[in-house]
């Protein structure tokens, strides 16, 4: 949801999503931006012994920039230890510039409860929805190799 949501914001559309499996059930997203460039997620599932009340909620994000001119980097965590996981696999190191902000953590099923009882229709839930529904409709399992 939280890509789906980017996603629509930055008028990305998804093109394909490739399972490539792995320790980290590893899921290549690729979107063609508004301008035309090429755009690709990766998204990551981290083993964890405590998998915390909710399975699959965001742990970290990343974003970075590949033109070496931009000197971006921007690193998000849900919580401290995902920014110490970030940090012992040297995803920090990696970035020229590093910007790391713990976010509070809330039950995912209470905020979108919040969201979803207000009057009315909400349309940046919609548009984020359909692009979240988009990306899963391009999914392809690439073989192992």
């Amino acid at each position: 949801m939280y890509l789906g949501w980017l996603a629509s914001r930055l008028n990305w559309e998804p093109t394909a999503m490739i399972a490539t499996g792995g320790d980290y059930n590893l899921r290549h997203v690729h979107f063609t931006g508004a301008n035309g460039r090429a755009i690709e997620v990766e998204l990551a599932a981290i083993p964890m012994a405590d998998w915390g009340e909710i399975p699959g909620d965001l742990v970290g994000l990343r974003l970075t920039s590949t033109d070496n001119n931009a000197n971006c980097c921007t690193i998000l965590c849900s919580e401290a230890m995902g920014c110490m996981r970030m940090e012992a696999g040297g995803s920090a190191q990696a970035c020229r510039m590093e910007q790391v902000s713990a976010l509070s953590d809330q039950k995912a099923e209470f905020l979108l409860g919040q969201q979803l009882q207000r009057w009315g229709q909400d349309v940046l839930y919609e548009e984020s929805l359909a692009v979240a529904a988009a990306i899963i409709n391009t999914e392809k399992v690439q073989a192992a190799a």
